[in-house]
């Protein structure tokens, strides 16, 4: 692509975002792309964000959620322009994003991104016409980009196709692209489109043939907006040998478009496996050797996790949920019903265990008396200060709003009243209210959306985290190892159950260890 002044405005059907996205990122770090469109993401409500967006860049997707199709936005975040979305332009019936964008000095002009799916029906046609129309309404000037499956150098044009040629000629829009986008060995058809109200605006427009999709890309460059070319931030697992494979299959490609020899072909698709075998074997070594280097670092093993597994994340937005009086969708009814229902998690659990100190029977026969005793001794100022300046930063703060990072810097100062408060607790045999306080966000599990059953999350204070950690305990002069991973009185959690269901498990067993903490 030249590198001329002006907005650059690009468009690929990708045929799935999630599995050529590191390539994709190579793409968009490699180029100064300021709108990238894309055709047939295949995302759906179970892929977040967070897992398909690009540093820089803001995402705008409109999914299919039914297999396949999908359309998406990558919208560069610069001070030359804004942007907006405009869902008020978007009808159901269409695979479309609507933007409205403004740069300085200049008329606000709308850009579409439309995937219009092969053999639809007619009606579509009449859905996109009053989207321009009312774009042409509002005095608006509109850049349409996408793939419409329509192929413009037929030598006999579809019906579909003459249909979109007379919104074209209607709106008087004009289709810059004028070589073809989708070329295999066999077939050659230009179904990737770019429409401008003038031509006499553009400084370049061409097509781009990328390995990475049997379609390929295509860009405009319009207007006289400075840029400035990103650093190039591509995926780690991404050698340079892998980059120079990629180059040369985009050479074979272009090649093989070139000449249409069966032997080009095959040396492009041969080419095209061995990207994407080093691609995976490439990234399974950088996954192991990053999990083997970072073994006693939890959090660098989930971000190196994260990396290359897309979250399935449900949302943690809670919009209705199950009330006494029906489903309540207002957000501080939801919070009342939410913080009655997990306030009252131990009562009520606690309700359902009798007080088995009459019985001491179910002791006696299963478990053994034990002679031994166990005491809290107290804690020295550098013990809590070495558990402050260890405190892992980037963590959620509690309800005091202290940061980790806060805590660590003025560990020194602090000190000395924190170990105070801990050992007058372990003393007095009272925990302090304060640190029993959380924020509790509610994270769906599965099942019924509605219904507090399939929620569980909470947040405890960093002070109250370092107080867990610092309770040495002796039995018989002897100290306990501490547990970091897990600590548990035989009770085992199952997340895919609900609460109900977990107490009913674990109720016997819990009776028991009740029995045995109490005597």
């Amino acid at each position: 692509m030249s590198k001329k002044k002006g907005m650059c405005i690009a468009h690929l059907n990708i045929s799935t975002l999630p599995g050529h996205f590191d390539e994709f990122q190579s793409i968009m770090y490699g180029n100064s792309y300021d709108i990238m469109g894309l055709a047939e993401t295949r995302l759906d409500y179970y892929i977040p964000d967070h897992d398909v967006g690009i540093p820089n860049y803001t995402l705008y997707r409109n999914d299919r959620y039914r297999g396949g199709g999908g359309v998406a936005a990558f919208v560069k975040q610069t001070p030359n322009f804004t942007h907006i979305i405009r869902n008020d332009l978007m009808p159901k019936e269409l695979e479309i994003i609507v933007l409205e964008i403004k740069q300085t000095s200049t008329k606000p002009f709308l850009v579409i991104v439309w995937y219009r799916p092969p053999d639809t029906k007619m009606e579509l046609f009449d859905h996109i016409e009053r989207v321009i129309q009312s774009c042409e309404l509002e005095g608006k000037e509109i850049v349409m980009i996408g793939d419409m499956n329509c192929d413009v150098i037929a030598p006999i044009p579809s019906c579909y196709t003459n249909r979109l040629r007379n919104v074209e000629t209607s709106y008087h829009l004009h289709q810059v692209i004028t070589e073809p986008t989708r070329v295999t060995e066999k077939s050659s058809t230009l179904i990737d489109h770019i429409y401008v109200p003038d031509v006499n605006k553009v400084n370049d427009s061409g097509v781009i043939h990328t390995g990475i999709s049997d379609h390929s890309l295509v860009f405009v460059n319009i207007g006289k907006n400075t840029k400035k070319r990103v650093r190039d931030k591509k995926a780690p697992w991404l050698t340079d040998d892998i980059i120079k494979l990629m180059r040369e299959r985009d050479c074979l490609k272009k090649k093989a478009i070139k000449t249409g020899l069966s032997k080009d072909w095959s040396d492009f698709r041969s080419m095209k496996n061995r990207v994407n075998y080093e691609i995976k074997h490439s990234k399974k070594s950088y996954v192991a050797n990053s999990i083997q280097t970072n073994s006693n670092n939890t959090k660098q093993v989930w971000n190196t996790i994260r990396q290359i597994i897309p979250g399935k994340s449900k949302g943690t937005s809670i919009t209705c949920i199950k009330g006494v009086n029906g489903n309540e969708t207002e957000p501080k009814d939801i919070a009342n019903i939410m913080n009655t229902f997990f306030a009252n998690i131990g009562p009520d659990l606690a309700a359902k265990i009798p007080n088995a100190c009459a019985d001491g029977q179910l002791v006696n026969e299963r478990m053994p008396h034990s002679r031994e005793s166990f005491m809290f001794q107290p804690v020295s100022h550098q013990y809590v200060l070495s558990k402050l300046r260890s405190l892992p930063e980037g963590k959620a703060t509690g309800t005091d709003d202290l940061p980790s990072k806060l805590i660590k810097m003025a560990a020194a100062s602090i000190v000395e009243p924190i170990a105070y408060l801990i050992n007058l607790s372990l003393e007095s045999g009272i925990f302090p209210d304060a640190w029993k306080n959380a924020r509790i966000c509610p994270i769906y599990k599965g099942g019924d959306a509605t219904d507090p059953e399939f929620m569980l999350m909470g947040s405890r204070q960093r002070l109250a985290v370092v107080k867990d950690h610092d309770i040495n305990v002796n039995i018989n002069g002897v100290k306990l190892r501490q547990v970091h991973n897990c600590k548990h009185l035989g009770v085992i959690v199952d997340d895919s159950m609900t609460w109900h269901d977990q107490v009913a498990q674990n109720l016997t067993s819990v009776k028991l260890q009740d029995s045995l903490v109490r005597e």
